[in-house]
């Protein structure tokens, strides 16, 4: 009788009748443009993938499939140095037109067991953010050393504007994450 049930419980959760991923996707209104499609900000936005319980957040981009660009980690309502780099982009003004990379991130560990396998195959290599000023606009670059098929997501462009609903979302998640 028990080995029945455990193979109607690995029938069931293999078939996909069952999930268990731990987390929420959210849409954002925190959009980026593509250098070769600086037209589609409007639809490029970021969703944001909370756990379930509280515990973690991170901004993440689906290029198709299963490939994922991931920004901004942040745990149990830790987003003090998120909040300051946001910080630090919106006070930068620079005199004129100029270009400088600001930081270099490390991808965090992934707890999934896929890319635990994947990852020790070939791990994520860390990904930079930078500045631009071109006239009277900033932007808040983030790009990433990443192999891409078809549309290439590997360098996003934000503006002022999402600069700031970044900043107000991880203001937010400071506080309701635990």
């Amino acid at each position: 009788m028990k080995s029945k049930l455990a193979v109607l419980l690995c029938f069931f959760l293999l078939s996909g009748c069952a999930s268990v991923r731990g987390w929420e996707n959210y849409r954002t209104d925190i959009g980026y443009a593509l250098p070769q499609y600086p037209q589609w900000e409007e639809y490029n936005t970021l969703t944001l993938r909370k756990a379930t319980d509280n515990s973690w957040a991170e901004l993440i981009n689906y290029m198709g499939g299963d490939a994922t660009t991931v920004f901004g980690y942040t745990e149990n309502g830790n987003a003090k140095d998120w909040i300051a780099m946001f910080d630090d982009f919106l006070a930068w003004n620079p005199p004129q037109d100029t270009y400088i990379e600001r930081y270099t991130l490390e991808h965090k560990s992934d707890f999934s067991v896929i890319a635990a396998i994947y990852g020790a195959i070939r791990s994520r290599p860390p990904y930079t953010v930078s500045y631009r000023k071109k006239g009277d606009k900033k932007y808040f670059i983030v790009k990433y050393d990443e192999f891409t098929i078809g549309t290439d997501y590997t360098e996003q462009i934000y503006s002022e504007d999402s600069v700031r609903n970044m900043k107000q979302l991880y203001e937010y998640l400071s506080v309701t994450l635990k």
